[in-house]
């Protein structure tokens, strides 16, 4: 959603990492582009928490497909992240304070501007070594849905 966002994270300085760091910046400042747009008035606060709600709901989607993948990288940082403030786990349902939902993506934009400036490869390899990996509680919530499809292929008449 923010993939042209005025901060980059740059290969030159972040080597590998720059693309599922990119991944998560542009997801994260998608959905607070959406929060500010309701604060504004134009849209409403339910189609901005919506997004951010299927962005969460994506994020699962994206470690199903490939946990290693950039995309799914950037999920994983988003997931363990938002897990700090915003989400809880029972059993195998992800349970979701909406309360502290735009602070939880506000405050992992904040942290991703700062990282962004520190151009510290070494920075960023903490940072994914801690919030890109999936935790245990996850990983059966993910191998519980294997029976779904992933993608949907749709059959057309010609």
């Amino acid at each position: 959603l923010a993939h042209g966002f005025a901060f980059r994270f740059q290969r030159e300085h972040f080597g590998s990492l720059a693309s599922p760091l990119e991944e998560v910046k542009a997801e994260v400042f998608g959905v607070l582009f959406l929060y500010w747009l309701a604060e504004r008035g134009i849209i409403t606060h339910e189609v901005a928490e919506e997004a951010a709600l299927a962005c969460i709901a994506d994020s699962i989607r994206e470690i199903r497909v490939s946990p290693e993948e950039a995309h799914a990288v950037g999920a994983l940082i988003r997931y363990n992240y938002l897990r700090r403030m915003a989400l809880d786990v029972e059993g195998e349902r992800i349970v979701i304070a909406r309360e502290f939902l735009h602070d939880a993506f506000s405050l992992l934009g904040d942290q991703l501007y700062y990282l962004s400036q520190t151009c510290s490869a070494e920075f960023a390899r903490s940072f994914v070594e801690e919030l890109g990996v999936v935790p245990d509680e996850l990983r059966s919530i993910v191998e519980s849905l294997e029976d779904l499809p992933v993608d949907i292929d749709p059959i057309f008449r010609v």
